[in-house]
């Protein structure tokens, strides 16, 4: 279509008309001149508004020249769209995540980190350094008016370093500090391989196989009480997200060799248990979670009442999980276009954010007409 070209429809016509068009087209139309990218603009407003939050897969080929690539998927038109990113300057690429809105690469001396809804902006570590070198902590940052605090917790590499050990970056002060250590119960499992992590004023810390939990303070930057939250026979690895008000336990039912069914639970931290929520009919992890493969571990992201539940060990179906009503709603993302692609061959991580208007004028650079 020519940029100039006038639409023969006009106003609330127009706009009737494009609401039964996806977001990826809608994205092509915000481009045209006139009319068109008026109400384009108008109907994905809506659209987005009414949405659920995106899934954004981050991926980075291992083979040369390394590139990197972002796709999301929007649930609005159940598609995958090709995303502009923009690349941290660090020496290393290799996208990690330990939060469901938290991007960031690692290096021994600082973290690059990016936490905007489609990873556009990047932002750095300064001052001296971490004390100790890590290589698969867990990470989490709480934004202020006055400052950013990144909390790095566990993940040593060097043997001769306390696994414990936790360290807070205050972008106020442009320094990094040593925090109390991880409690001494965690330590043989103090990385982000072992622990899972919801991060809301606190981090929650749960570890994935004994459901031993504790939370950590970034003001105070103390510990609280160690806590065994979740004791269930059945379920034989679990996780932590934070979704709405509540901190949502997920869980694997069965083996790791026969995945029966995912379940949910609602965590009470003060009473120290869970009440169960849901469980997943079990035809629909078979192909998440296949017997001839092995679950060797799954992953979690949520926000705004959606949880999505996937396997990190190889590309396949994504579980989703509605929470945001009574209940639980679930669904699936089938495997995709993308799939074919080398995905087994590269690194990937998924992280998730609800997405505005304005975080894809920016990111596609729309012009308002």
């Amino acid at each position: 279509m020519d940029s100039e070209e006038v639409s023969p429809f006009h106003g609330d016509t127009l706009e009737a008309i494009l609401s039964h068009v996806g977001i990826p087209d809608l994205l092509r139309l915000a481009l045209v001149n006139g009319a068109w990218n008026k109400a384009a603009i108008s109907v994905l407003g809506q659209a987005l508004a009414d949405c659920k939050p995106w899934l954004l897969l981050h991926r980075h080929s291992r083979r040369r020249p390394y590139e990197s690539t972002v796709h999301a998927y929007d649930p609005y038109s159940r598609s995958w769209i090709r995303l502009p990113h923009s690349q941290p300057s660090l020496d290393s690429y290799r996208f990690r995540s330990s939060q469901s809105n938290l991007l960031y690469t690692l290096s021994p001396s600082r973290i690059a980190f990016s936490i905007d809804p489609l990873k556009q902006q990047w932002h750095h570590t300064g001052g001296e350094g971490m004390q100790v070198w890590r290589m698969h902590p867990v990470v989490a940052t709480f934004e202020s008016e006055s400052s950013t605090k990144v909390v790095v917790i566990g993940g040593t590499y060097d043997f001769e370093d306390d696994p414990l050990s936790v360290e807070i970056f205050d972008s106020s002060i442009q320094r990094w500090e040593t925090c109390d250590s991880l409690p001494e119960t965690f330590r043989g499992r103090a990385s982000a391989s072992w622990l899972s992590a919801a991060i809301c004023h606190k981090i929650h810390i749960l570890d994935k196989n004994s459901g031993l939990f504790c939370s950590f303070d970034p003001d105070t930057k103390k510990w609280g009480t160690l806590a065994v939250i979740f004791s269930e026979p059945a379920v034989f690895e679990s996780m932590i997200v934070w979704v709405g008000d509540k901190i949502i336990l997920v869980g694997l039912l069965g083996e790791a060799t026969n995945v029966s069914s995912v379940g949910i639970w609602e965590v009470n931290c003060e009473g120290n248990e869970c009440r169960l929520i849901g469980e997943s009919p079990p035809q629909i992890c078979r192909e998440t979670f296949p017997s001839e493969a092995g679950a060797m571990g799954f992953d979690c992201i949520a926000a705004n009442g959606l949880i999505y539940v996937y396997n990190p060990c190889m590309w396949g179906q994504i579980l989703t999980c509605d929470v945001s009503g009574a209940g639980c709603k679930w669904g699936v993302i089938e495997k995709s276009d993308l799939e074919g692609e080398g995905m087994e061959l590269d690194s990937w991580v998924f992280t998730c954010s609800s997405v505005g208007i304005e975080d894809l004028i920016k990111v596609f650079e729309i012009k308002r007409r």
